[in-house]
């Protein structure tokens, strides 16, 4: 028989402290109603009631681009709008708010809020988290846009296009989507207010910038609601929102503008090019090379803004770029590219406007290959395939005016 103390063994001590211990920290980690900074004591929010809080700068578990976005979400803007003093059954204990709202989100609609074209390249290079992006949004029957209430994986660039960079005012309720498995894996959360988005044309956000997980509308939560995560100051549970759908589509956004505070009129879509294929070309219905035509010496000749964003390898991941747009002036017959701090590079074009790069940047010796193109809508477009180290990188770019 073991050694006891007051008549019980110790043995029962032991497992009874540890019990006690145990149940302690849950307590500590799980929050119920405010938080003002806990740890995170599971990886994701999936029982009972439970809720993911998730920081404007966090990328969260399971992110489809690990690389992350341009959209940081670090701006926290001030304000938001004054939610209304009942809660919806839908979602409980959450304010509905209607996604044409003027104010509800902040923003210029600017490419350093979130880059669309990112989120373009790469899911067109990985095509096991496309088919889940799309399955994710499929799963939520609120989804609607010009092609229908479904996005195929050949769709994802019409459908980004409709998309807007925009900025939460809000503390705002969704059902997040990590990547798990090769599947979605969805999960109750609140966007901490800054947190940038893509937002659909009834107001709806449909992807979080800073991991490019595709959002759906939340799911009412049964019982006590725990929050589970790391909060931060402010946050207070009766003042998060849900963004219910517009009832026709948004022809204009109302935001509020991230650095004088008025309100401002924001343009819907994104101005997204088709992405980049996995073995190095772009990605077009015809396997052609390039999408559209080849342009006429007029059309090709002007200025153009460009933007690089990264793609596989594991190079990557120390590239960390100037952050600032490309310029590019194109001739018939040549084109120069010039990044903010850095030597112009100059590369000469083919009769089909196409070109190819073989020699030194500010990231090295590179590699690039590309051309322009006149789309369908009749924008003329640049886009190319850079390679430098180990690190492949996708170059967009659209002539201005």
């Amino acid at each position: 028989m073991p050694p006891s103390s007051g008549g019980k063994p110790i043995g029962a001590i032991v497992v009874a402290v540890v019990l006690i211990a145990v149940v302690a920290m849950v307590a500590l980690l799980t929050v119920r109603g405010t938080n003002t900074g806990v740890a995170v004591a599971t990886p994701v929010a999936k029982g009972p009631g439970e809720i993911f809080l998730q920081p404007a700068s966090d990328t969260g578990p399971n992110p489809y681009d690990p690389l992350g976005n341009k959209g940081s979400g670090t701006t926290t803007p001030s304000g938001g709008i004054t939610p209304a003093p009942t809660t919806t059954a839908g979602v409980q204990g959450v304010t509905s708010v209607p996604g044409g709202k003027p104010g509800l989100y902040g923003g210029t609609n600017r490419l350093s809020v979130c880059d669309p074209q990112q989120l373009v390249n790469f899911l067109g290079t990985h095509q096991d988290k496309a088919t889940a992006w799309v399955a994710a949004l499929n799963a939520d029957p609120t989804l609607t846009w010009s092609g229908g209430n479904k996005v195929r994986t050949d769709q994802i660039t019409a459908y980004v296009k409709e998309l807007t960079s925009l900025v939460l005012r809000n503390d705002t309720r969704v059902t997040n989507n990590g990547f798990l498995n090769g599947k979605p894996d969805p999960y109750q959360a609140v966007l901490q207010k800054g947190t940038a988005v893509l937002v659909d044309k009834r107001g709806v956000p449909r992807s979080r910038c800073a991991c490019g997980n595709p959002l759906a509308a939340p799911v009412p939560q049964k019982g006590t609601t725990s929050y589970i995560g790391t909060g931060w100051a402010g946050f207070t549970p009766t003042k998060v929102v849900n963004v219910a759908p517009a009832p026709a589509p948004i022809q204009t956004f109302t935001v509020t503008d991230d650095n004088t505070g008025a309100l401002v009129p924001v343009t819907p879509g994104s101005p997204v090019v088709p992405p980049p294929s996995a073995s190095g070309g772009v990605a077009t219905p015809s396997g052609s090379g390039l999408p559209g035509r080849v342009p006429s010496s007029s059309e090709l000749s002007g200025s153009y803004t460009g933007h690089l964003s990264v793609g596989g390898g594991q190079g990557c991941s120390d590239y960390k770029g100037t952050g600032e747009p490309t310029l590019i002036t194109a001739t018939p017959t040549s084109a120069t590219f010039k990044d903010k701090g850095t030597e112009p590079i100059t590369v000469a074009l083919a009769t089909d406007a196409t070109f190819v790069y073989d020699g030194e940047s500010v990231v090295g010796h590179v590699h690039l290959v590309g051309g322009f193109r006149v789309l369908d809508d009749g924008r003329v477009i640049l886009t190319a395939t850079e390679t430098f180290g180990d690190c492949t990188a996708f170059f967009t770019g659209e002539k201005n005016g």
